[in-house]
């Protein structure tokens, strides 16, 4: 059993849609371990998007990240970040598969969820966010 991070948008839990993903999560098999629901900081969205810095919408997308409360979580399944992955999506797209992004997500800024595309980031975010958890 692999570890994984989901991140829920701050549109989407100000929007009450918080618990119709935990339901696509459990139905793909993912377990959810750990919870919180926390405000982000300008810190935390320089930790998650440092490839963005000095993009011209990084500041609109602090802005967006820190305007509420977004829900943090752990989940576990096998081959669980790859999985979360494909659930996920790469981007808000109209068009294409049924993922999270596309069924919850707006634009590519407000895609409804954040999550890591390897193990390694998988460990980074968990260990940030959830830092007192022994893995």
């Amino acid at each position: 059993m692999e570890l994984s991070f989901v991140l829920i948008k701050p549109d989407l839990v100000s929007a009450n849609r918080v618990e119709e993903i935990m339901s696509y999560l459990r139905k793909y098999g993912f377990e959810v371990l750990e919870r919180k629901r926390q405000v982000l900081t300008r810190d935390d969205v320089l930790f998650l998007y440092p490839m963005h810095i000095g993009k011209d919408f990084f500041d609109g997308l602090v802005n967006f990240m820190t305007s509420g409360p977004a829900e943090l979580c752990i989940v576990r399944r096998d081959d669980a970040t790859e999985i979360l992955d494909r659930l996920v999506g790469n981007q808000y797209s109209s068009e294409g598969e049924p993922t999270l992004r596309n069924l919850f997500g707006i634009n590519p800024q407000r895609n409804a969820i954040h999550s890591p595309d390897n193990r390694a980031k998988a460990f980074r975010e968990i260990s940030h966010f959830f830092p007192g958890l022994q893995m």
